[in-house]
């Protein structure tokens, strides 16, 4: 039976001290569940909850792990999920949306069981695949497939221990050899290092590694995407010239095994090399599909704005889960009364708890509906891309504008998480601090989501970048629509309060005067930066 004509099997929640203030809503709650969030998205999850619930290696544990056992325990879920089998076979005869859009709900699902267990899915399958269909061919499909199916452990090696967000700067080399058609990798010194790889440090037996591809004929060519052999799948044992290990604990996010290698003339096959954006021939000629070297790293590089999206799903719903543990026990929790001597009333009715809490709760609906909808925008780019001939050629005309978007989001999102689960953790005072009350959990495992796949600050600035470009522009690029309002700068700035009230119809609470306003409030920032840009490039500042 199709997902869309199946029940949505949300059930009823249990009698007990909250009926009183759920008896008081006007409304379904199950409706309101099934506007804020999609029908089929509820059933799929509801659908892997069920299955797990049978499960004792998914049972909640009721004390803390050792670090090691936390990552055999996160690897053995990852086994079993696989042998689950929860990805029904029918999704992959159907269109590549609809595809991906169940497999996201499938990890949001497992996210709220297991983080680690998500993470490395996540990493290990869904990103690492994504990368390779974008970046590889189908020389490339015989790893494609075990990745998918489990039958190895995959991982992405970019970061360097000197260089993160700097990627041009990465120091890892990868040298052809025409008399052997091999590439030769070499990691310099132990700065140039890979860190922080997920699944590298216990168990990853292949990377996705991103080195500095260099040609015999001396030339350096960037950035490039090769696979690369890390252990023998079966005994782990790493292969020469390959020193691999375990980072050591983290904050949070312990059953994930973080990883770094480093390279001594470790030698891969020619074929291992991605080769959609650029090849290298048996002879050693380089031939690039772009005709701008620059736009080469760009390309490769933001197929990963899959795995930024995915952060912004798990990040709402982190948000969502904190600020339902705050508004639950605010309702609960009783202090003080407007009688001396008579009965306490819930902290919710006081407004300071409400002014407290309440914009989180808020935001956990608004951001829940923005990252659905951004997701929407990028696959729908994505497969209209695989229907080119070309592949790169509709997505490079947008990548842009995608990259900005998503690069503006994800701070947005992970900030608001954050600060909604440490406001969470606050409104519910000593008992917030408890281990039982989950906060200082969410916190932990949603922490790195502010730092990995793009610091967000770094991010906010790749976003401003391309914001400065149209301004400059002679002619708004936005095929995606969300900078065409830069076109009417002129009329906009033009604008005062109350031309806006006025265009607005005077109605200061709907949502066409507040993007009036952000509008207007755009164009003043960037008119006003670009000047101060322009002044510091004449002073040589």
């Amino acid at each position: 039976m199709p997902e869309e004509d199946k029940p949505c099997p949300i059930p009823d929640l249990p009698r007990g001290p909250l009926c009183e203030y759920r008896q008081r809503a006007k409304f379904s709650w199950k409706a309101l569940k099934q506007v804020l969030e999609d029908p089929n998205v509820i059933r799929i999850r509801y659908d892997v909850w069920q299955k797990l619930e049978r499960e004792p290696l998914f049972a909640p544990l009721s004390s803390t792990l050792p670090v090691d056992q936390q990552k055999e325990r996160a690897a053995k879920q990852v086994k079993r999920i696989a042998e689950l089998k929860l990805d029904p076979q029918e999704i992959y005869s159907m269109d590549y949306k609809y595809r991906v859009r169940y497999l996201m709900s499938i990890n949001e699902a497992l996210h709220a069981v297991c983080p680690s267990m998500s993470v490395k899915i996540a990493l290990g399958v869904g990103l690492f695949t994504n990368a390779l269909l974008a970046m590889g061919s189908e020389r490339h499909s015989a790893i494609y497939n075990a990745a998918w199916n489990r039958e190895i452990i995959t991982c992405l090696a970019i970061t360097e221990v000197s260089h993160g967000s700097n990627t041009k700067r990465c120091r890892t080399t990868a040298t052809y050899d025409p008399k052997t058609q091999e590439f030769i990798i070499n990691t310099p010194d132990f700065e140039a290092a890979k860190c922080w790889v997920g699944n590298l440090g216990k168990t990853g037996s292949m990377a996705l590694l991103f080195a500095i591809l260099h040609t015999s004929d001396g030339q350096n060519h960037g950035l490039q995407g090769f696979l690369v052999p890390i252990r023998d799948p079966t005994t782990l044992q790493p292969y020469p010239g390959v020193i691999v290990g375990d980072i050591g604990e983290k904050i949070g996010l312990n059953g994930i095994d973080n990883g770094f290698v480093m390279f001594n003339n470790y030698r891969i096959p020619r074929e291992n090399m991605l080769n959609r954006a650029g090849d290298v021939t048996p002879e050693g000629t380089y031939e690039s599909t772009f005709t701008e070297p620059g736009k080469i790293l760009g390309a490769v590089l933001e197929s990963f704005s899959a795995g930024r999206l995915g952060i912004m799903q798990e990040s709402s719903n982190t948000l969502s889960h904190a600020a339902v543990i705050a508004v639950r026990y605010a309702a609960l929790r009783k202090q003080f009364g407007p009688e001396k001597d008579g009965p306490e009333q819930s902290i919710m009715e006081y407004q300071l708890h409400q002014w407290r809490i309440f914009p989180y709760l808020a935001a956990a609906c608004v951001l829940k509906a923005s990252v659905f909808s951004l997701t929407d925008i990028y696959l729908a780019t994505v497969q209209k891309s695989q229907k080119d001939s070309n592949g790169f050629e509709l997505l490079s005309q947008i990548v842009s504008e995608l990259h900005a978007l998503v690069s503006s989001s994800k701070p947005l999102v992970t900030w608001t998480a954050r600060d909604a689960i440490q406001e969470s953790r606050e409104a519910c005072g000593g008992h917030g601090y408890l281990r039982a009350a989950n906060l200082g959990e969410l916190r932990n495992n949603h922490d790195p989501s502010c730092t990995y796949e793009g610091d967000n600050n770094v991010l906010g600035q790749q976003a401003s970048n391309w914001l400065l470009r149209q301004w400059k522009a002679a002619k708004v690029e936005s095929p995606v629509g969300t900078a065409n309002f830069i076109e009417r700068r002129e009329a906009i700035l033009g604008s005062n309060f109350d031309a806006i009230v006025r265009a607005s119809g005077g109605a200061v609470e709907s949502a066409e005067f507040i993007t009036n306003c952000y509008e207007w409030l755009m164009c003043w920032l960037l008119h006003s930066t670009a000047e101060q840009l322009l002044h510091a490039d004449k002073d040589g500042t």
